[in-house]
């Protein structure tokens, strides 16, 4: 070995030796922890994905160790299968995603990957797995407060219709809507699905009008499919019942968007005008328009990240083992099979 050889290989042992101690010597919890997010940045479902992104950076604007990637899925599942192998080569920690068609897809490889996923926006059935976390309603959540709340307009009601968005969301929501209507003994005249991000009801409403429901229960994805609905059913002159059952007639915003007629909502606690005053007043001030749920509930992923930032078991162990939070969209104890699922409740509007 001539001198040259010992030299290098004196100086590789030094740098070495140097690292090793600086990693010991390393504080806990400084290692940065890096966040996926695919949420529908552009497109019609933006209307709640970006409020969700601006809602997840209030909760993580005073945490230095966590950094988010965000990628634009426009609520379409290839945009957010491609979206995920992109941050997977990125080698984030963990996943959050938006929407059902988007969200369903994902769960797979999660698993797969065994990289933790927390899905909000999501109520389609049967979504979680052993990575895979639901901070969101599910199809049950939407449905049953149609026929069990106080303010419930069905009571006597026995023949309805059900007007569904044909995706793996609607037709969830769908299938309970069925169940629970068959349980409290009501006729569901007619069923009819929508193409995902439909524009044009009239078709679907006209035979609806011609089987003279009591009451009509529908299920959109989008305010422009929520909107429209109510817009032709005024239209059509309609002389039933109306009722959403997706929570997306409950933002304000829409609602302004609207007829002036009388309809019933699914809502979340946050959409109640008395409620996170303080929060809403903050989101205000920062970006300049009022929240919707959607930034409630990507705060709340925020919270429930960063809670798990500094945890020496890891971001997996920790999500796995949460039982109980505490949030915007509400109080949510016992957690099981990683189903975290805020109440829901019957609104009426006009």
């Amino acid at each position: 070995m001539n001198k040259t050889t010992k030299i290098i290989i004196g100086l590789v042992i030094i740098i070495l030796i140097a690292w090793f101690f600086s990693e010991r010597q390393k504080p806990a919890g400084t290692d940065t922890l890096k966040v996926g997010a695919i949420l529908p940045l552009t497109g019609p479902a933006a209307v709640l994905g970006e409020p969700m992104k601006k809602g997840l950076e209030l909760a993580l604007k005073m945490v230095d160790q966590i950094e988010v990637l965000y990628e634009d899925s426009k609520a379409l599942p290839a945009d957010g299968v491609s979206a995920y192998q992109r941050l997977v080569a990125a080698k984030v920690d963990v996943m959050v995603s938006a929407y059902s068609g988007v969200s369903v897809p994902l769960t797979k490889l999660a698993l797969q990957n065994k990289l933790p996923l927390i899905m909000s926006i999501v109520a389609a059935d049967n979504v979680t797995n052993e990575y895979a976390y639901r901070y969101y309603a599910k199809p049950s959540s939407y449905a049953t407060p149609a026929f069990t709340d106080s303010v419930s307009p069905l009571g006597s009601v026995t023949e309805l219709a059900v007007l569904y968005r044909n995706d793996e969301y609607g037709n969830s929501v769908k299938d309970v809507l069925t169940a629970v209507a068959k349980e409290h003994q009501k006729n569901i005249l007619i069923s009819e699905a929508f193409p995902v991000n439909e524009t044009d009801f009239s078709t679907v409403l006209t035979k609806v009008k011609a089987a003279k429901p009591q009451a009509l229960l529908f299920i959109a994805g989008t305010p422009v499919e929520a909107v429209g609905i109510l817009k032709k059913a005024d239209e059509l002159k309609l002389n039933t019942i109306l009722v959403e059952t997706s929570a997306i007639l409950s933002d304000p915003a829409v609602q302004k968007q609207a007829p002036a007629i009388s309809y019933y909502t699914t809502a979340f606690r946050f959409s109640l005008p008395e409620d996170n005053l303080e929060f809403k007043k903050q989101y205000t001030e920062v970006y300049g328009t009022s929240p919707n749920f959607g930034a409630a509930f990507g705060y709340d992923i925020g919270t429930f990240i960063a809670d798990c930032v500094e945890d020496p078991a890891g971001i997996q162990a920790c999500l796995s083992q949460t039982t109980a939070v505490s949030g915007l969209t509400g109080e949510i104890g016992n957690i099981t099979n990683h189903e975290i699922n805020p109440p829901m409740f019957l609104v009426k509007v006009n």
